[in-house]
């Protein structure tokens, strides 16, 4: 004869339902472990987007969520892109400037009229806007 609390249910009920409910949330966390990965490290939102998709299809084929687990870890951080491309930009810069001084020793040494420098200045200058 099987006991029956005072709601109606028998213990082994509810033991098989709070061994679901451990399980639907341990699936879950282990379904957003990459994307957390991913944004403690400040990885793009869109690459981000991509992980949290391979993630919950990890709940039907394993294999994705090791794939997002891996692209959590080496995607680079935005932070880490921008200043790549601010380090870029500041060479650009640098190059800029090598080009100006260039064209300034031709027309001291009369290779370039004024004009010439004038013209191959503002050129320069309207490329680093």
């Amino acid at each position: 004869m099987e006991t029956v609390s005072m709601f109606g249910f028998g213990f082994s009920f509810i033991v098989a339902l709070l061994l679901i409910s451990i399980g639907i949330a341990f699936s879950l966390f282990m379904i957003y472990v990459p994307y957390l990965v991913a944004k403690s490290r400040d990885v793009a939102k869109d690459k981000r987007v991509i992980i949290i998709i391979l993630g919950w299809a990890g709940v039907f084929f394993g294999i994705t969520w090791v794939i997002a687990l891996i692209l959590a870890f080496i995607y680079e951080p935005e932070t880490l892109q921008n200043n790549k491309s601010s380090i870029h930009q500041s060479h650009s810069y640098n190059d800029y400037i090598h080009q100006l001084e260039r064209l300034a020793e031709l027309k001291d040494k009369g290779i370039l009229t004024e004009e010439e420098f004038e013209s191959k200045k503002v050129s320069i200058l309207e490329q680093i806007k």
